[in-house]
Order: structure tokens, then C-alpha cells, then sequence
């Protein structure tokens, strides 16, 4: 997905707790010098942070109602629990596990010991997540393709 949204000339912002940095920089390895920033400070620079994206993708968790708060355009990629128990207003989703036998856990998920954990998050198909995030941009906020100034998501 950040390859995808790299493609289409978006800057990306990674955020992630300050411990969390060496994971970060590790599974992000070859983005970070290709227009991806990490976030990994406090609180205050994570709402700044938040304030000055197009829009926030994430999981249900902290951070999307975090944007939702700030006002910054949200898609939710959900799995796990039902959309509509935590679903930020507005914000646009991307829902698996649908047909699952696990689904949905509640966040008590039985699949950890399966060949294939969280199937309900890890199989969220990209074009479906890249079709609503360009659904929830304006038009005008689009980049132009491999632009060196591209607008964070």
C-alpha cells in the first residue's frame, strides 16, 4: 500500500511510539528516503502531525480517533469487530473478515496460532483501500505522479 501510494506521488507520515522507531525504519526500509517520514514523538507532535495531513489511514485505535478529532479525513481499516461500534463519523472503511469463521473476535482474536493470523486485516485487498482513500481526498489534493512535493497522507 505505501509503495502504491508512493507511485501516485503521496508523501507518506508513518507515526508510531518513540520505541517503536527501529521497527519502523526497519519494515520501512526502502520508503523513508522516498518522501516517507516516521513520527515517532509524544502526543503533542502526533495531533500536530495529524492536523497537517489530507488524511489519516489506520486501524481502529487511538490515531483514527485522533484525526477524526482534528478534523482530518479518516479511512478505517477494520477486521476484527464490527464497523459500526467504532467507526469514526465521517471517516470512510475498508472492512475484512466477512465470512470468516473467527469473525468477528472483539480483539480476541483466534487465529494467532493459524498458518494465516488476522486473514481479516492482512488480506484487506490494496485496490479496495486505495479506491476509498481516493474517494475521501479532494480532487484538487492529488498530486501530481512523482511529484518531489507530494501532500502527506
Amino acid at each position: 500500500l505505501a509503495q502504491a501510494l508512493r507511485q501516485e506521488g503521496w508523501g507518506l507520515r508513518v507515526f508510531g511510539a518513540p520505541d517503536e522507531r527501529g521497527r519502523l525504519e526497519a519494515d520501512f526500509a526502502g520508503l523513508v528516503a522516498a518522501l516517507l517520514e516516521l513520527a515517532t514523538g509524544g502526543l503533542d507532535s502526533f495531533f500536530q502531525g495529524l492536523a497537517g495531513l489530507a488524511a489519516y489511514v489506520g486501524l481502529d485505535s487511538f490515531g483514527i480517533h485522533a484525526a477524526h478529532a482534528v478534523g482530518t479525513p479518516a479511512l478505517l481499516l477494520n477486521g476484527g469487530i464490527l464497523a459500526p461500534l467504532i467507526r469514526p463519523p465521517g471517516a470512510a472503511l475498508v472492512a475484512g473478515g466477512a465470512g470468516l469463521p473467527c469473525h468477528p473476535c472483539y480483539y480476541r482474536p483466534t487465529c494467532t496460532g493459524e498458518a494465516s493470523p488476522y486473514r481479516c486485516i492482512r488480506e484487506l485487498p490494496e485496490q479496495a483501500v486505495l479506491r476509498q482513500l481516493r474517494a475521501l481526498l479532494p480532487a484538487a489534493a492529488a498530486p501530481a505522479p512523482a511529484s518531489a512535493s507530494a501532500q502527506q497522507l
